[in-house]
């Protein structure tokens, strides 16, 4: 083979290589909604109706984000703005950490932060499933009325004590005796620091 035609074939794997990495960029960064309605309950027995209503924002280097609303017996909690107004390298350490995300909602009625101590706020967490998908499993969420650092922990889909207790095993790896104090105060462990 002659320089030329070597030159030839890398410039073509080049444009292939290229047009393929577009493709993936479009595909993996489209906006994905998601419409769920389930019944969670706690690991007391008590039941809520829950409907989710978001649409999820996956970024190539910083964190997927959500918008949207989450409806717990009637009540809609907004997405609350999680974007972070860290540096490019501390982004993407953050796409990358490990551990359920979970994403934060408030009954403001813009969805705002100014307002954080003085509305009901609801954690949305997911356990590594894709709850992108209408069939997920593994759902766990946290609401904490106004004044209050924790709040009552839900998980499913689950009717029963029992199925939200084999939920928080299976999917969060925890038994009834770890069940972590859900932080609703909007700050993440980094903001703490």
């Amino acid at each position: 083979m002659t320089k030329a035609t070597v030159r030839n074939t890398s410039l073509k794997l080049l444009i292939i290589a290229a047009v393929l990495g577009l493709i993936f960029a479009f595909w993996y960064t489209r906006p994905v909604p998601q419409y769920t309605a389930a019944v969670l309950c706690s690991q007391e027995g008590e039941q809520v109706s829950v409907v989710i209503d978001i649409t999820w924002y996956r970024h190539l280097f910083k964190p997927t984000d959500i918008r949207g609303t989450v409806t717990v017996d009637g009540k809609v909690y907004r997405s609350l703005n999680t974007s972070s107004n860290h540096g490019f390298l501390e982004d993407l350490k953050e796409k990358f950490r490990s551990g359920s995300p979970s994403f934060l909602f408030t009954s403001s009625p813009d969805g705002t932060r100014w307002n954080l101590s003085s509305v009901d706020r609801l954690r949305l967490e997911h356990s590594g499933m894709d709850l992108s998908q209408p069939d997920s499993k593994g759902i766990c969420i946290s609401v904490s009325l106004h004044g209050q650092r924790s709040g009552n922990m839900y998980f499913g889909p689950a009717k029963t004590a029992e199925e939200a207790r084999a939920i928080l095993a299976r999917q969060f790896g925890m038994t009834n005796n770890e069940t972590p104090a859900p932080d609703n105060t909007g700050e993440t462990s980094e903001n703490k620091r």
